[in-house]
């Protein structure tokens, strides 16, 4: 029978006693569970981790188990931040279950920020490199950790001059020039912890040779 107060009650099986019957009752107590519930975390766009459970106090009844009494709780999304775990109860009341918590009233799950680190190709050209044959060649790549499926990190390329002027397609003619300039990354996704490695664009002068020149006084 499941937890709470019944009723007992009396049968007169003979007729030669008069006998005034007392209503009494049986009470089945319900069991008394302890459990904690640990902290989690995982990395952004891992699989989550497992949540721990430990009965610390109590037992159960034979054949039941832990998810017949409560279910735990934390409503995970796909991004960074910090959620909270509770025990939530099935509303089975042949158990009195205390939870125990990280915090007084909830555990924490914790997703982390994606680790990874992006850095521009190195580039070398002649000055005499055009924009169409130098812009194929600003790449960069992906030295360490991933990307989680689809994900945007919304990657941008661009060249900072040894002027501090950044390389256009329309200032090109009048900007390009010898040097040793930066090729800059710039990315953003507040689901990643991104390490940024600049790159270097190394434009070398052209070599002229003049020939056939005579002087005279």
């Amino acid at each position: 029978n499941n937890a709470g107060v019944y009723t007992i009650y009396f049968e007169n099986k003979s007729n030669n006693y008069d006998i005034q019957e007392i209503t009494s009752t049986y009470t089945i107590l319900p069991r008394r569970i302890e459990v904690a519930i640990s902290d989690a975390t995982s990395v952004y766009g891992d699989a989550y981790e497992e949540i721990k459970v430990d009965l610390i106090s109590g037992t159960l009844a034979s054949g039941e188990t832990l998810d017949d009494v409560f279910e735990v709780y934390c409503p995970l999304e796909r991004k960074v931040g910090i959620y909270e775990i509770v025990a939530r109860e099935l509303g089975n009341v042949n158990y009195e279950l205390t939870a125990r918590y990280s915090n007084e009233n909830y555990s924490i799950y914790e997703i982390t920020k994606r680790p990874i680190t992006i850095a521009a190709d190195d580039v070398k050209v002649d000055s005499d490199t055009t924009w169409s044959q130098l812009e194929p060649l600003i790449r960069y790549e992906v030295l360490s950790g991933d990307i989680s499926g689809n994900d945007n990190l919304n990657i941008e390329l661009s060249i900072e001059m040894q002027s501090g002027i950044t390389l256009t397609e329309q200032n090109y003619d009048t900007v390009f020039g010898g040097g040793t300039h930066t090729i800059k990354v710039k990315a953003s996704n507040s689901n990643y912890n991104m390490n940024i490695i600049y790159g270097k664009l190394v434009v070398t002068k052209c070599m002229i040779s003049i020939q056939g020149i005579v002087t005279s006084y």
